[in-house]
């Protein structure tokens, strides 16, 4: 989760997951997502990435079986040299989702809550940044939050429809 002096509408966390993305024109990236919620994410990625480009990202979570997909928008980017060689450019982008289909909504939600409760996100980002972003969440999604994080209440763990 980042700390950002805007609020936040759902949990952020850190991941580590490959991603593809389809651009208008055709044309297709790999990637890494770096940070995923259920308003959108970060990718990291060796192709050129654009900002207002629109586009469909498609990943999957870890433990599913099915893909989510969902449209986004860029709203940031930025490009640097990976390492000491200028022959490995790496392009950053934040897309934010434009429509993601309610049951991936559910699917990314009920993973960041499953995280929260395994104590994952406390170990990996420590417990002075998860609650600066969780603070910033609307007042029923920041209570839930604090009640898996204090163990008072287990995320839904029920097995959802998938989406794709």
């Amino acid at each position: 989760m980042e700390v950002c002096s805007g609020r936040r509408s759902s949990l952020r966390i850190l991941v580590d997951l490959d991603a593809r993305c389809n651009l208008a024109g055709g044309h297709t990236l790999e990637g890494k997502i770096l940070n995923l919620s259920t308003g959108g994410l970060c990718l990291k990625s060796k192709d050129r990435i654009l900002i207002r480009e629109s586009l469909v990202v498609e990943f999957k979570l870890p433990g599913t079986r099915n893909s989510i997909r969902a449209v986004g928008d860029v709203v940031f980017c930025r490009f640097y040299y990976e390492g000491s060689h200028k022959d490995n450019p790496v392009h950053v982008a934040r897309i934010k989702f434009t429509n993601l289909p309610p049951l991936c909504r559910s699917q990314i939600q009920a993973y960041t809550l499953k995280l929260l409760w395994e104590e994952n996100l406390v170990r990996s980002q420590g417990i002075h940044q998860l609650m600066a972003g969780i603070r910033d969440l609307p007042t029923p999604e920041r209570l839930r939050a604090y009640n898996i994080l204090i163990k008072k209440e287990p995320p839904s763990l029920k097995t959802r429809p998938t989406c794709s």
